[in-house]
């Protein structure tokens, strides 16, 4: 484990890569070995060194160990998948400075490709609310096949980051298995240099432990898409933090169904099985559960704070039957006890759906599917989401 210092990497090759779009054909690198000063045997990871520091372009210029460079991520066949924190601009107040980058490893033939892509649900972010820079280190429960560098953590600043413990075992499944524990402590030069107490963030919830130099430091644990996050404030501090992130967190899905059924039957009276009473068939069904917008400009300041708790139901439907299952076994005039009326022949809602034509394709679609619906229900619910607020039909 290298601390206290993140990294010091000798001088050595940079080159730029263009983006994806503008990038025709792969980028060729010399070979990047490090040579060893040191007897073989005395040598702590025997393998050839190689790591690859990644940094946003355009940047001021700076060398290798400036602070727009990402740690190094070793780049060995053991290390097939590692997702690198590259620092970078904060998108907005309070959002991450820093970009979730992929790097995956292939050999073939002698040759080592690697390829860069964005992570799209990185394994750890990690919010730094404190006016004091910290450092983050990892507790390593096995033996460390490559070096484990410690994380710095700016003050008032929000990055990624992915533990020794995720991209050592890819890709095996650790599911089970628990997370490392982690240590803090201050970077400042007049403060202590001891470390925190181990933070367990296996569980959801809030701890507090003694940082030294500093004082008590709250420690917010949760889960969101995924992602472990990781909120770290001071005394006073940790109730925005965590109403930024429980506001944050909203719920949100859609089920299209192009037909449905729902049988009602009678178990009980008749011995000798099951007899059907009554079927219903809802064809072309909508379901879509997402954050209530607010409904005028001049309230919306006033009401961010409730309506970021408020979800919107909705279910349409473009046609709608209930069968008489008796017809057939009792003297029943009408086999159908409700349908919609299709006079003009029409087919409601257009053409059969599929997965390449549904009226989610775009949202001219999607409202033009939704005026010409039989059934239409709109319904608001409270940040229970046990009571209702309004109900439109």
């Amino acid at each position: 484990m290298s601390c206290p210092q993140a990294c010091e990497i000798p001088e050595t090759a940079q080159f730029s890569l263009a983006p994806s779009e503008e990038l025709s054909r792969p980028c060729s690198v010399l070979c990047w070995d490090l040579l060893q000063t040191s007897v073989q045997e005395a040598l702590e990871f025997p393998l050839p060194l190689r790591y690859m520091l990644l940094r946003l372009l355009p940047k001021p210029d700076g060398g290798v160990g400036s602070a727009g460079w990402s740690l190094p991520a070793p780049i060995r066949s053991d290390f097939p998948r590692l997702s690198v924190s590259v620092p970078g601009e904060a998108e907005s107040v309070g959002g991450l400075s820093s970009r979730s980058i992929v790097l995956t490893y292939q050999e073939h033939l002698g040759v080592t490709y690697i390829i860069l892509n964005e992570d799209p649900c990185p394994r750890m972010v990690i919010h730094n609310k404190c006016p004091i820079p910290l450092m983050l280190k990892e507790t390593v429960k096995e033996t460390a096949r490559t070096e484990v560098y410690c994380r710095p953590l700016p003050a008032n600043c929000s990055l990624h980051h992915e533990l020794y413990h995720h991209f050592s075992s890819f890709p095996e499944c650790r599911q089970k298995e628990m997370l490392p524990t982690l240590l803090l402590k201050t970077t400042s030069d007049h403060s202590s240099t001891d470390w925190t107490d181990p933070i367990d963030i296996n569980c959801p919830g809030t701890q507090v432990v003694f940082l030294p130099g500093f004082g008590c430091l709250y420690i917010d644990v949760l889960y969101e898409k995924g992602t472990l996050v990781l909120c770290l404030a001071p005394e006073g501090g940790l109730d925005a933090v965590i109403h930024q992130h429980s506001s944050s967190r909203k719920a949100s899905c859609r089920v299209l169904l192009s037909e449905a059924s729902v049988v009602l039957s009678d178990d009980i009276t008749n011995p000798s099985g099951s007899v059907e009473l009554l079927r219903l068939t809802l064809t072309k069904l909508f379901l879509s559960l997402a954050p209530a917008p607010t409904s005028l400009p001049q309230e919306q300041g006033a009401s961010d704070l409730g309506s970021a708790h408020i979800s919107l139901v909705e279910v349409y439907c473009s046609n709608l039957q209930i069968d008489n299952q008796l017809y057939n076994r009792a003297s029943f005039h009408f086999p159908v006890l409700l349908c919609q009326d299709q006079r003009n022949g029409a087919e409601p809602g257009g053409g059969p759906w599929s997965s390449e034509a549904n009226p989610t394709e775009s949202p001219e679609a999607l409202e033009e599917f939704k005026r010409s619906c039989f059934l239409q229900l709109r319904m608001r619910l409270a940040g229970d989401r046990c009571n209702a607020e309004e109900v439109r039909a």
